[in-house]
C-alpha cells in the first residue's frame, strides 16, 4: 500500500485506503472520467519530481503540456487531462483540487 504523498492531507490513506500509482498505459489515457485525476507525480521542492512509489522520475519518459510544468505557487502535484486529443497532457496543479484514484482492500459482501 503506498502512502498519500505529504502534500495531500485528505488523500485515500486517510479513509483506510491508499492513492494507486498509475501505470504507464494508464498514465497517458485520454478515458479517465469525468474529471481530471492525479497520476501519483509530485515535487516537495520546485522542480524536483518523484512518483508516490519511489520509481525514479524520468524527464524524456514525461508527457507534459506545452508550457508545463509551470511550478507555480502550490502547483506540487500532476493531473492527467482528459480534455485533450494531444498525447502530452499532463499539468503541474494544487494537492488538493482533484479526484484521487484510490485502492483497498476487497470487501466480502
Amino acid at each position: 500500500c503506498l502512502p498519500v504523498f505529504s502534500p495531500a492531507p485528505h488523500g485515500c490513506c486517510t479513509l483506510s485506503d491508499c492513492q494507486v500509482f498509475l501505470s504507464e498505459q494508464i498514465r497517458q489515457s485520454k478515458d479517465p472520467k469525468p474529471d481530471n485525476f492525479y497520476i501519483g507525480l509530485f515535487a516537495e521542492k520546485a522542480g524536483q519530481w518523484q512518483w508516490v512509489d519511489k520509481t525514479p522520475y524520468n524527464v524524456t519518459a514525461a508527457f507534459w503540456r506545452k508550457g508545463e510544468p509551470t511550478e507555480g505557487f502550490d502547483e506540487n502535484c500532476v493531473i492527467i487531462h482528459r480534455d485533450t486529443e494531444l498525447p502530452n497532457n499532463w499539468n503541474d496543479v494544487s494537492c488538493l483540487k482533484y479526484h484521487r484514484i484510490c485502492e483497498a482492500a476487497a470487501v466480502t459482501v
